[in-house]
């Protein structure tokens, strides 16, 4: 599959999200009584850019207007939040499914926090997934990682899993960008939404 990489720098926040929204179930006055569990969730990441100059605004705009490819690629910009080199991560064993994954390859020590967002690749296509809790790899390099959603597919024996910089791929809404002239044509930022195709 061939994704568009989207600039990196420029982000002013961003927000992830689960889609589809939980279910919840009902009593027969309706109120709310429970979470509905429903596999194939898939994580949307609203951004926010900051203003720019005109160069970079264009450069954005074009690859966000790309649609060439399967699709779109975005770094998940997670700041000092993992720190050091993550080694060579990989998932440790096949067939595994649920919310916890074993994996190797991991710097001695490394921790990585709770809230945390790691990716897998998977046949060539990246699956982002959510740490529901903190895990430090152990003296040779494994860890155990927990998430807060199921594995949406199960990862083959030796797939690569990023930690340090996990990316997302699917597909943006975008809306444009407007340009200042009256301040030599900066751009006022943009906000799009990438969403992880399923």
């Amino acid at each position: 599959m061939s994704f568009i990489d989207l600039p990196t720098g420029c982000v002013e926040d961003w927000t992830p999200r689960l889609t589809p929204r939980p279910s919840r179930a009902r009593d027969s006055q309706g109120l709310p009584r429970g979470n509905i569990n429903q596999l194939g969730k898939v994580w949307a990441f609203d951004v926010s850019l900051h203003a720019m100059t005109q160069i970079d605004a264009l450069k954005w705009i074009a690859e966000l207007n790309d649609n060439t490819g399967d699709g779109h690629r975005w770094v998940i910009d997670q700041g000092s939040l993992i720190s050091g080199s993550e080694g060579a991560p990989l998932v440790a064993g096949g067939s595994q499914l649920g919310t916890s994954l074993d994996i190797d390859g991991v710097t001695n020590g490394m921790v990585i926090p709770q809230g945390a967002f790691i990716s897998i690749i998977t046949a060539s296509k990246r699956y982002v997934y959510q740490l529901a809790s903190q895990v430090t790899a152990s003296g040779t390099g494994t860890a155990t990682l927990a998430f807060n959603t199921p594995m949406r597919v199960s990862p083959a024996d030796n797939d690569v899993v990023e930690i340090a910089a996990p990316k997302i791929e699917g597909f943006v809404d975008f809306d444009g960008m407007s340009f200042a002239r009256r301040r030599r044509f900066v751009s006022g930022g943009a906000q799009f939404t990438i969403t992880g195709a399923r």
